[in-house]
């Protein structure tokens, strides 16, 4: 866990690159600088997290630097850059303290401060950032397994505190969801439109499953549905779908899916 694979597209060859620290069940935030934060991460398979350390990868270079450590040891958590250019890191697995309470990352500095605590502890949220330097902080599930929250709370830089939002994330469309198994596996820029809106991919579980795209405009922090022509229908005990990739480019979002039926 403390190797990465560099791919290079023009001669289809990876490279092993040792990092500073092993990272299982991490999280890397794509910085405006170009550069990767990489945080935190597992010991012992997994069970439980067992790292604060924290690195960042400059692609120039290809060199992984450390970066101090956090206050809590986190793995299956939530970040994102906000537009201070400070990251806001929130949420944890098998870890009450980490759960309950995020962190502000300052790269000037290099220091982490801790948060307020959240309204909904929680490990593997979606954190997207707004245009006043707060964020939205919605999805994952508790911190020991318990079912998937349908809640959003913001985070408010000016008082270092997050506020409830709503308890669901379309209040007259409840059950929608995000989890850490189903369209939450990248950096939350990655899901930024040319709009400058997110696109969220979603499900919900009644009055069937249904799965959904959602939404964020991070100028007014409000949600939104987008309707398609037929339902977005499949089984999770039969596959399902796990991640929405956007071509930026082309304005395309294409969701991607697995039907195992009986033979994998």
């Amino acid at each position: 866990c403390a190797h990465a694979d560099i791919y290079n597209p023009s001669t289809n060859t990876f490279t092993d690159v040792t990092m500073n620290y092993p990272h299982d069940g991490s999280y890397g935030v794509k910085l405006s600088s170009g550069k990767y934060f990489i945080i935190g991460g597992s010991m012992d398979l997994g069970v439980a997290p067992g790292y604060a350390t924290t690195e960042t990868f400059d692609p120039g270079t290809n060199t992984f630097t450390a970066s101090g450590s956090m206050n809590y040891s986190r793995c299956s958590m939530g970040a994102a850059e906000l537009a201070d250019g400070k990251v806001l890191i929130a949420g944890a697995w098998y870890n009450t303290s980490g759960s309950t309470y995020g962190e502000v990352y300052d790269p000037t500095g290099g220091t982490f401060t801790l948060t307020g605590s959240l309204i909904d502890p929680r490990a593997n949220p979606l954190i997207l950032p707004t245009a006043d330097t707060g964020a939205v902080l919605l999805g994952g599930y508790g911190a020991y397994g318990t079912p998937s929250f349908t809640s959003v709370e913001y985070y408010d830089a000016s008082d270092n505190a997050f506020h409830a939002v709503s308890s669901e994330i379309i209040p007259t469309e409840p059950g929608w969801m995000v989890s850490g198994t189903t369209f939450l596996n990248r950096a939350s820029v990655d899901y930024k439109m040319t709009d400058g809106r997110y696109l969220i991919g979603s499900y919900r579980n009644a009055p069937s499953l249904e799965y959904g795209l959602l939404t964020f405009d991070p100028a007014t922090k409000t949600f939104g549905r987008i309707a398609t022509t037929t339902p977005i229908k499949d089984t999770i005990t039969d596959g399902g779908f796990f991640d929405l990739v956007l071509n930026k480019a082309a304005n395309v979002a294409y969701l991607l899916g697995v039907d195992s039926a009986t033979d994998p």
